[in-house]
C-alpha cells in the first residue's frame, strides 16, 4: 500500500484553491454582464445578478452584422496570421540554432535588438502606410505582429535541444535541408512550436491597435475593435446626454454590464481552444527558458 504523505494532501488543495480564484473572476463577468445598470447600482456585483436582463447583449446584438463580419474577420486574420507567423519563426529559429550557419551570432544580436529598441508609432505608421502601402489591407492586421522576437529565441531553445547528431545522419542519408527540416525538426520540437502558436494566436485575438491605426472602413473591423467602438459610443451618448440634459435616458444605456458582456464575447473563443494547447504550453515555456 503507497504511503500517503502530507505533501501530497496541501500541495493538490493548494493548486486547486488557486485555480478557483483564478476562474472566479471570469464568472463574476458572465454574471454580471447580465446585470441590469439599475440592479448593479443598487446591490454593486454579484454572483447571483439582481434584476438579470439581456439588456447588454441586445445592444451588442443591435448590429449583428456588423459583428458577425468582426468576428469572422478576426479569426480569419488570426488562423493566417498564426500559421504564417509559426512558420517564418519557425525556420528563422531553426536556422540560429544551428552552429554551422555563418549569419548565426550576427542575426540573433539584429533581432534580440529589436526587444530593446523600438522605431516607436510614427516610425512603424510612416513605414507601412506610406512605403508598404498596406492602409485599408487585411494583410495590415497580421503582419506587423505575427513575428515576435521573444519567441523566436524560445523555438530556438526547442531547435536546439534536438539531438546535432540526428540531422548528420539524416544528412549522411542523402537528405536535404528542407527534408530535414520538415521530417525530424518540426516533429521532435512540437511542443515548442504548439506553445508559441497559442501565445501568437492569443496576440492577434486580442488586437484592436492595428485595426484603429490602419483600417478606415468598418467592414474590415476586428472584433475587438468593434468592442472598443461600442464601449466610446456609450461613452459619448452619455457625456453628450449629460451636457444637453438629458442624463436620465442616457442612463438607461448598459455601460457596465456592456462591458462585460464584452469581455465574455471576446474571451470565449480562445477558452475553447486553449485546452487543446494546455499539454504543450508548461513544458514548452520552460523548455524555452532554459539558455541555449
Amino acid at each position: 500500500m503507497k504511503k500517503i504523505t502530507l505533501s501530497k494532501i496541501i500541495i493538490p488543495i493548494i493548486l486547486l484553491t488557486v485555480s478557483i480564484l483564478c476562474v472566479l473572476p471570469f464568472l463574476m463577468i458572465v454574471f454580471t454582464s447580465f446585470a441590469s445598470e439599475e440592479g448593479l447600482m443598487q446591490y454593486g456585483y454579484s454572483f447571483f445578478p439582481h434584476l438579470p436582463t439581456l439588456k447588454s447583449y441586445e445592444y451588442i446584438m443591435s448590429n449583428g452584422t456588423q459583428l458577425w463580419s468582426a468576428y469572422g474577420l478576426t479569426i480569419f486574420v488570426t488562423v493566417v496570421g498564426t500559421f504564417l507567423g509559426i512558420i517564418f519563426m519557425t525556420t528563422c529559429a531553426y536556422a540560429l540554432s544551428r552552429d554551422d550557419f555563418k549569419l548565426k551570432k550576427f542575426l540573433s544580436f539584429f533581432i534580440y535588438f529589436t526587444m530593446l529598441f523600438s522605431g516607436g508609432t510614427v516610425a512603424s505608421y510612416i513605414w507601412i502606410a506610406r512605403y508598404l502601402k498596406l492602409s485599408n489591407n487585411i494583410v495590415v492586421l497580421f503582419l506587423p505582429i505575427m513575428m515576435s522576437a521573444y519567441n523566436i529565441f524560445i523555438l530556438r531553445v526547442s531547435c536546439k535541444s534536438i539531438p546535432y547528431s540526428l540531422i548528420e545522419c539524416a544528412k549522411l542519408e542523402g537528405a536535404g535541408e528542407w527534408y530535414i527540416f520538415v521530417r525530424i525538426v518540426v516533429p521532435l520540437a512540437k511542443t515548442g512550436i504548439a506553445t508559441i502558436a497559442l501565445l501568437t494566436m492569443f496576440t492577434l485575438w486580442n488586437d484592436w491597435y492595428n485595426s484603429m491605426m490602419y483600417m478606415d472602413t468598418s467592414d474590415k473591423c476586428t472584433l475587438q475593435y468593434y468592442l472598443v467602438k461600442i464601449l466610446d459610443s456609450i461613452t459619448f451618448a452619455k457625456a453628450n446626454a449629460s451636457a444637453s440634459g438629458g442624463l436620465s435616458q442616457a442612463s438607461e444605456l448598459p455601460d457596465e454590464g456592456v462591458r462585460m458582456a464584452i469581455c465574455s464575447l471576446a474571451a470565449i473563443p480562445m477558452l475553447c481552444v486553449f485546452p487543446f494547447f494546455q499539454k504543450y504550453f508548461v513544458k514548452g515555456i520552460t523548455v524555452g527558458s532554459v539558455k541555449g
